[in-house]
């Protein structure tokens, strides 16, 4: 614990500058170093949860549709397909992520479809995007390495 603030600012100034190698100063000009943490934008909106008294209601809409509903808003559902594309839930819960965040994330998306567009894609380069895409929609691999994004099949699921 630091007895003063300045001893606490001071500490996070260094703890900030060697972690992300970036100055806090220069925190607003942000420059993400290959190897090292990148701040997340973060949706800080209402973190408080919701009670609604749901009431279940006759529709008019084909059985089929109403099946289609309920599987597209189940919570639980969609739990278990983040979790089999890895995605964290605890560090990142995608409600959370902001709309800049997510941009980024697709703009990267779009640069590593280019570079495999290209027919030959250098490999430094694919895994440079690749890093940049899992830095912005944050995955859990355990102890495994993520996987490198060089197909077009698996950067359009």
């Amino acid at each position: 614990p630091m007895s003063t603030l300045v001893e606490a600012k001071k500490q996070f100034r260094s703890f900030y500058e060697a972690k992300t190698g970036n100055a806090w100063e220069q925190h607003n000009f942000f420059v993400k170093v290959p190897g090292r943490m990148c701040p997340i934008d973060v949706d800080y909106g209402d973190m408080d949860q919701i009670n609604l008294d749901i009431v279940e209601a006759d529709s008019n809409l084909p059985k089929p549709v109403q099946d289609l509903m309920r599987l597209i808003f189940d919570v639980n559902t969609m739990k278990k397909l983040m979790a089999e594309f890895e995605l964290d839930m605890e560090k990142m819960p995608l409600g959370k992520l902001s709309s800049a965040q997510i941009r980024k994330a697709f703009a990267v998306l779009g640069e590593l479809q280019q570079l495999i567009d290209s027919g030959n894609p250098d490999e430094m380069q694919l895994l440079d995007a690749t890093n940049r895409f899992y830095t912005f929609i944050p995955h859990s691999f355990g102890v495994d390495d993520p996987p490198i994004l060089r197909d077009s099949e698996v950067i359009k699921v």
